[in-house]
């Protein structure tokens, strides 16, 4: 990262992209940061560190994590049936309460 971009972020979000930079490349999830984090001597995780992962993806400096579902099944129907739920609009506020955008 160059120095003047790290030296334009504010403290929570250079702790943050410390803690992904040493993670390297991939997909970071949430626990997974939090674990990181802990790591790297934070033992209180606050609103502002809590927040710095969607304010270094609103500044296009990391990517959202994407998560996909595959069908595996041997009873295809059953599976069908799964995946139909997984699209339906409860099953939508399901994903969104947890914090996930759903892509149409």
């Amino acid at each position: 990262m160059p120095e003047w971009l790290w030296d334009g972020l504010p403290p929570a979000e250079r702790v943050v992209a410390a803690a992904l930079a040493e993670a390297g490349a991939g997909v970071i999830y949430d626990a997974q940061l939090e674990h990181l984090l802990y790591e790297s001597g934070v033992r209180v995780v606050i609103r502002e560190l809590q927040n710095a992962p969607q304010l270094l993806q609103d500044w296009d400096l990391i990517e959202p994590e994407m998560q996909q579902a595959v069908l595996l099944s041997n009873n295809r129907e059953s599976a069908h049936a799964f995946m139909e739920f997984v699209r339906s609009d409860e099953a939508k506020a399901i994903i969104q309460g947890f914090g996930y955008e759903v892509q149409e």
